[in-house]
């Protein structure tokens, strides 16, 4: 490895969050120890640094219509979603977002997996619903990112808070209700 110059100062290059800068002075400092603890050290450095910048993107769906959110985007990555989409073009409302991996020989996606729940500006908001690979599983999402475990088997239809709703009172039944309870007393 070849010193660096003194008094020359290298542009502050950055990898994610993480400033290269202060990982090549580690990286010095800890080969000039030892090799092994030192690209070891980086390693788990390099690895924590990828999984801090490893935040999620929208993507468009295979159809270029809709906007969507990929907490985890991969290379090959497609989707396609069923359901509306607001006038942004991001998903919108109840609806099925299916995703497929990179292409294969014959040009055609592989199936990995689809997802029903509600979307709210192109992320998932509350109980979502994953089938793969024959299996069922529900979480619950808020801004596109999962808060809770995958649980085995369908999210029930109650978990979901409704608001409740009163028939509206029409006029003529308050009338009705106050002229049946205000009689006049007879008089002798």
């Amino acid at each position: 490895m070849r010193p660096m110059a003194q008094g020359v100062l290298a542009p502050p290059l950055t990898y994610g969050t993480v400033p290269a800068v202060v990982f090549v002075i580690f990286y010095q400092k800890m080969l000039s120890r030892s090799p092994i603890v030192g690209l070891v050290c980086c390693g788990l450095l390099l690895s924590l640094a990828t999984s801090i910048a490893a935040d999620g993107r929208y993507q468009r769906t295979k159809d270029g219509k809709t906007m969507v959110w990929n907490d985890d985007p991969t290379p090959g990555d497609v989707a396609s979603w069923s359901g509306d989409r607001d006038s942004e073009g991001y998903a919108d409302g109840f609806g099925t977002l299916t995703w497929y991996t990179g292409a294969t020989r014959e040009g055609k996606e592989t199936l990995y997996a689809y997802y029903f729940g509600n979307m709210v500006r192109g992320k998932f908001n509350g109980p979502v619903n994953g089938h793969s690979k024959g299996v069922t599983n529900h979480a619950l999402f808020a801004h596109g990112k999962r808060t809770t475990r995958w649980a085995s088997g369908p999210t029930r239809s109650w978990a979901v808070p409704r608001p409740r709703t009163e028939p509206p009172v029409t006029p003529a039944a308050v009338v009705l209700a106050r002229t049946e309870a205000q009689r006049p007393a007879e008089v002798n």
